[in-house]
């Protein structure tokens, strides 16, 4: 993977073909994977462990909106983490990614890995708090809502309520890193206590409360 970075405008059979193959021998052990890939960083699929789309560019405009996020004159890697609705199965897939460079330090391209959701809702649905509890989850970098007890609001924005009042907090610049914060349930208007958690490496705020 590192030799295809470095060649990653016009690399050599060889090398595509090696990198091709430790993509999928790494997709055969990623649990409930949907997605391993390195994409250059104009635009064409290199490697990608379904082969038949290799070689796949996405148009202008979406290659533009993906270096807005990878691109780096640094050569700081850029981390992002986004959750996707898809629309076959409705549920929540987590695309991770992570910008690559070549020796001199000049944007290569990212690698991305895209799983579904499954263990992660599986984790959340098991947290038993009492009859009356909030658990969600919530992208700071939209508002999007990545885990909720209420299916239909997944990536919908976050309106109202405990956590809609912590991502205010977040656009009006204030750094959160966790906390407790008291409110009134949403029906019965009973006196509620809530905890939050920022996961920085993510930008993911998770939130759950209880009488």
């Amino acid at each position: 993977m590192y030799a295809l970075m470095q060649e990653s405008e016009a690399p050599s059979a060889a090398v595509v073909a090696s990198a091709q193959a430790t993509t999928e021998q790494f997709a055969a052990i990623i649990p409930d994977l949907d997605s391993l890939l390195f994409t250059s960083y104009e635009g064409t699929c290199l490697v990608h462990n379904v082969p038949a789309i290799v070689g796949y560019r996405n148009p202008d405009d979406i290659i533009a909106m993906l270096n807005s996020f990878y691109y780096n004159d640094a050569h700081t890697p850029v981390y992002s983490a986004i959750a996707l609705l898809s629309p076959a199965t409705n549920e929540i897939s987590l695309c991770l990614a992570k910008s690559g460079y070549t020796a001199q330090g000049d944007p290569s391209g990212y690698v991305s890995v895209t799983v579904s959701s499954k263990e992660l809702n599986a984790f959340l649905d098991s947290i038993e708090l009492g009859p009356n509890q909030q658990i969600t989850m919530i992208s700071l970098n939209d508002g999007g809502i990545i885990y909720d007890a209420d299916k239909s609001l997944l990536t919908t924005v976050v309106e109202s309520g405990p956590v809609a009042d912590l991502y205010e907090r977040v656009l009006n610049g204030e750094e959160l890193t966790s906390g407790i914060v008291e409110y009134k349930g949403a029906f019965a208007g009973n006196n509620m206590l809530g905890s939050y958690i920022v996961l920085p490496q993510y930008q993911w705020l998770l939130f759950v409360g209880t009488d």
